[in-house]
């Protein structure tokens, strides 16, 4: 099976990605607060060309990030636990943003779940797309203090329970090379955005979804981060780093 590493500008080739959409074509996005993505629009765009078939109509809901609603894991599984397919995004310290895919609803287990569809990316300062490899079915694992991505040498992606520290290294299931600029980091902002099909796109044709891979809490937030953003998904990154 063929893997994706460091995906240049002018090079392409995924696990079936789609044509990237027009900016003016994507689906809108649903945040409360003026909060802005993470995520530039033409990022989106070639986010979105990764997602299955099915999610690629539906509009964007922030259902937590730690601007909004603070820096607690177990607000966010309460949010998380029956929303279904999300998207983590993570700006770290270091000004990188990355983040995965997550097929399933995120909820405590002590055994990994969900599907092949998911996968990790990395955004800036450069993109990149880590899809299953079919090493193993370690994909999403979520326990009362930590959530993680992949399994087999290390986390591909992992976040403790404060939304503070994180890590990135290699891992079989998504044969990833590490996210961040560094194995370790700070997390400066966290985003899960979920997908609403009460509002998809007008402007985005239906396509049918190819075969997908096999199937394989709470206390109040204790702080937040919280900052102003506007514009896009560079300049929310610029205004966290320089006022964090």
């Amino acid at each position: 099976m063929s893997r994706w590493r460091r995906i240049g500008a002018a090079r392409g080739g995924s696990r079936g990605a789609r044509q990237l959409l027009p900016l003016s074509q994507l689906p809108p996005l649903h945040a409360t607060d003026g909060q802005a993505c993470l995520l530039s629009e033409a990022q989106r765009a070639r986010l979105i060309a990764q997602l299955p078939p099915s999610l690629s109509l539906c509009a964007w809901e922030l259902l937590h990030s730690t601007e909004r609603d603070g820096c607690s894991l177990a607000l966010a599984y309460r949010k998380l636990e029956k929303a279904g397919p999300t998207v983590l995004l993570v700006l770290d310290a270091a000004g990188c943003v990355f983040g995965g895919f997550a097929s399933s609803s995120w909820h405590v287990s002590s055994h990994y779940f969900g599907t092949g569809e998911s996968f990790l990316f990395a955004a800036r300062p450069e993109w990149a797309v880590y899809p299953w490899s079919a090493a193993n079915s370690h994909f999403l694992l979520g326990s009362p203090d930590s959530i993680g991505f992949g399994g087999g040498g290390s986390f591909g992606l992992w976040l403790d329970e404060s939304f503070e520290f994180g890590s990135s290294g290699r891992c079989d299931t998504f044969a990833n090379e590490p996210l961040a600029a560094s194995r370790d980091f700070r997390v400066i902002a966290c985003q899960f955005w979920g997908f609403n099909a009460m509002h998809e796109s007008p402007h985005l044709p239906h396509e049918s979804s190819p075969t997908s891979p096999m199937h394989a809490i709470g206390e109040p937030p204790r702080t937040s981060r919280h900052l102003s953003w506007s514009g896009d998904g560079s300049s929310a990154s610029r205004r966290l780093m320089q006022r964090t």
